[in-house]
């Protein structure tokens, strides 16, 4: 039960915390640029023509969506487990950038986008992590 606690309690709660903002920063992304009415998300064809129209901007505001909900994911895992908060932090970016990776190969993103993301992940649940390490040690 201890080790549930300590390790893996940390890395659900802030794999959950991050999914959650992320999820919610990016149905204000739709506000701005919003799907086509009744797309299919399962149609992959109609999905590509639907990213092959968005702005830069737009994928600007997706990878902001994704680095904040990785902090915040960060924040979370370094609160519930302080002395392994930085395993906690490592597991929790490794995994947000593996389902990021999946989620690129699935539906076509640009390439510079798939580069970033799949770097940025780590860093920012780190970044996260120790901000909470660095205020909980003053």
């Amino acid at each position: 039960m201890n080790v549930f606690k300590k390790r893996i309690l940390p890395v659900i709660a802030g794999l959950l915390t991050g999914w959650v903002v992320i999820f919610g920063l990016e149905a204000v992304n739709h506000l701005f640029y919003p799907p086509p009415t009744g797309l299919d998300y399962t149609d992959t064809e109609a999905l590509t023509e639907f990213m092959e129209t968005l702005p830069t901007l737009a994928f600007v505001l997706l990878l902001v969506s994704w680095m904040i909900g990785t902090f915040v994911a960060g924040i979370v895992g370094a609160l519930l487990s302080q002395d392994a908060w930085k395993n906690s932090a490592i597991i929790i970016g490794v995994i947000l950038a593996l389902g990021s990776i999946i989620n690129m190969t699935l539906v076509p993103h640009p390439t510079w986008l798939i580069i970033v993301a799949s770097i940025a992940y780590v860093p920012c649940a780190y970044a996260g992590a120790r901000f909470i390490a660095n205020k909980n040690s003053k």
